[in-house]
């Protein structure tokens, strides 16, 4: 059987809890460009590594035994058809797209902040810091 993760699930990993599946919305900007925005009521389900060993075969194109997974790796594959993150077929299923293929950040993982995802709330942080700048020295004008 081929398992694919769905396009609302991604992989990360952070210091401390290396590997993730994370929960979030794909949005088109007025670009053209793309960009991620994170659930903020739903965190992350860490993974310990030999779940992520299944995991990392939810890419639509490895074929996944299943009487040689772990009981660890049965409850996870269950639970994830369950809750539909994946989704399985008997042929080979489109790739992960850009956006969902694993990510580790260096940073610690921070639980949400003030309401926000750790991504929204560090570009939040840095927006405030740009406008701060601005304001500083509008004010030698």
């Amino acid at each position: 059987m081929y398992y694919r993760l769905n396009d609302g699930y991604v992989l990360r990993g952070w210091k401390g809890l290396p590997y993730a599946i994370e929960s979030c919305t794909i949005l088109n900007t007025n670009s053209g460009s793309r960009m991620l925005h994170y659930t903020i009521n739903r965190k992350p389900y860490f993974l310990n590594a030999e779940q992520y060993e299944l995991v990392r075969s939810f890419d639509g194109e490895t074929p996944v035994d299943e009487n040689k997974l772990t009981a660890l790796q049965k409850e996870l594959l269950d639970r994830s058809l369950k809750e539909n993150i994946i989704s399985v077929s008997k042929q080979p299923l489109s790739k992960l797209s850009q956006f969902q293929r694993y990510i580790y950040y260096p940073a610690m993982y921070v639980k949400r902040l003030y309401g926000r995802s750790p991504v929204n709330a560090t570009i939040a942080a840095d927006i405030a810091s740009f406008l701060r700048r601005m304001a500083y020295i509008r004010s030698f004008r």
